[in-house]
């Protein structure tokens, strides 16, 4: 998780007991709306924390709970703010927020508050041809889940599945080409589904209010590689290698990928021949290859309001823009980028609009450079993706392995205690107040980032790496 704020709140009624209101909590998380939680059940989670975490889950206090049975506006206003610094500021502490309590309770959220009908499933996961491949899973699967299910189909070894993602994508409105857009499938990827959410569900509330069916959402998958010496070992397990056959020969159609007639002739013969291998080396050696595409941004690079193409791909980001009249391409590393933010306004009457900042250092000075994007969140997963795999290369690590020192149980047992002498446990708290939803003043959150996560360094990169 990148971002979780929460701008409103609303009264609903028993489904059981039409005369019993409560108040649930409206969630947001990377920038989408996720679940309606009720206070109690946040409250269950922050416990779980603090048994499993104990003085580690610093930052925000958790809102306690009150002796009065109904809470006024004002306190329900209070209590949503100091639930959104709170799990702001616990997503900002790695090993919590990648924690399976934590993504198991917002799975939970979600799953409670969808109420999906149907609990078996089928999802259309799209190739990046544009080929749907149907697979049969539940309805509360998590997305490592239902990938999982997915590369089983396309026969993708187990090992090499977290190279791969789910994707939420909608169809490109700036095409990249003169060709009609109904010969190919250009879809951009919107929002990278993560293990604390259900694909099914988070499909469903994202075309809940879009009635045009071309319009809609999919879900595609996409490779998570960023470097083409750490994609060369997927060429030897045949399910994977065809998705990443797949996904350059859309690029190349796409003019996404910048190669000679010549050399496109001889793709062409490859392809015919089902050498996906040699297909995929010839393709490894050109820079443009490996790149995400994403919308277009307003940056203040080189100028003001410059329009640029906006792509992430071997380990770097990548702006295309017109400058004096001639199409000019920046190059931005990532292990120069010190620090990134995220800023977000949410508007009552005004669409909710992103910025996305990085600190990039130039010789031994720091240029700040401002996106405006509502793919900031995105952004930010690409940029903490990489960051993984650089430090799986030039470490060699494992994945995070979670070690819990047990002599502090005696003090987590004594602050929670303490916690709870200090509030009444109460059943959730109704709001009496007239309107079903309060809809509350802007809010400005600004989410910052170290390359690769805070406290740590790129300790085995050397000056030639950057």
């Amino acid at each position: 998780m990148i971002q979780i704020h929460i701008p409103t709140y609303q009264t609903l009624i028993d489904r059981n007991d039409p005369y019993t209101k409560f108040t649930v909590f409206d969630i947001h998380v990377n920038g989408a709306f996720h679940a309606s939680v009720r206070y109690s059940n946040l409250c269950t989670l922050h416990e779980k924390l603090i048994e499993n975490f104990g003085f580690r889950l610093s930052g925000p206090e958790f809102p306690p709970k009150k002796i009065w049975k109904t809470l006024d506006a004002k306190a329900l206003n209070e209590r949503r703010e100091g639930l959104a610094k709170y799990f702001q500021g616990l997503i900002t502490i790695p090993d919590v927020s990648r924690h399976h309590l934590i993504e198991r309770a917002f799975l939970e959220y979600q799953v409670s508050s969808f109420a999906p009908t149907l609990q078996t499933i089928s999802i259309q996961i799209y190739l990046p041809d544009g080929h749907p491949i149907k697979v049969d899973c539940y309805s509360d699967d998590s997305s490592n889940v239902v990938l999982k299910k997915f590369c089983r189909n396309m026969k993708v070894e187990e090992k090499n599945t977290d190279f791969f993602g789910l994707f939420l994508a909608k169809d490109r409105e700036e095409k990249s080409n003169g060709m009609i857009s109904s010969v190919l499938f250009d879809y951009v990827c919107v929002r990278w589904l993560k293990n604390f959410e259900s694909p099914f569900i988070s499909l469903a509330l994202a075309n809940k209010e879009i009635d045009d069916e071309k319009k809609q959402y999919k879900i595609l998958v996409r490779r998570i590689v960023w470097d083409s010496s750490v994609e060369e070992q997927l060429h030897e397990d045949p399910g994977a290698l065809k998705l990443l056959y797949l996904q350059a020969l859309n690029d190349i159609h796409h003019n996404f990928i910048d190669i000679s007639a010549k050399t496109k002739e001889e793709l062409a013969r490859l392809s015919e021949q089902n050498d996906f291998k040699k297909f995929m080396q010839i393709c490894h050696k050109h820079p443009s290859y490996g790149f995400e595409v994403l919308e277009s941004v307003i940056s203040d690079y080189p100028a003001e309001n410059t329009k640029s193409c906006f792509k992430v791909g071997r380990r770097m980001i990548v702006l295309q823009y017109v400058h004096d009249g001639r199409l000019t391409q920046a190059l931005l590393r990532s292990t120069r980028i010190r620090t990134w933010k995220i800023s977000h306004t949410d508007a009552i009457a005004k669409k909710s609009q992103m910025t996305f900042q990085i600190e990039y250092v130039l010789g031994s000075g720091v240029d700040i450079m401002t996106f405006q994007t509502n793919q900031a969140v995105l952004i930010s997963l690409f940029l903490q993706s990489i960051a993984d795999e650089i430090l799986r290369d030039c470490r060699s690590e494992s994945p995070t392995t979670y070690k819990f020192d047990d002599s502090i149980q005696t003090k987590v047992l004594s602050n929670l205690n303490k916690s709870k002498e200090n509030s009444v446990i109460t059943d959730d708290l109704n709001d009496k107040d007239e309107s079903d939803k309060e809809k509350l003043n802007p809010l400005f959150q600004i989410i910052s980032y170290q390359m690769p996560f805070e406290n740590e360094t790129f300790e085995f990169i050397s000056d030639n790496d950057l």
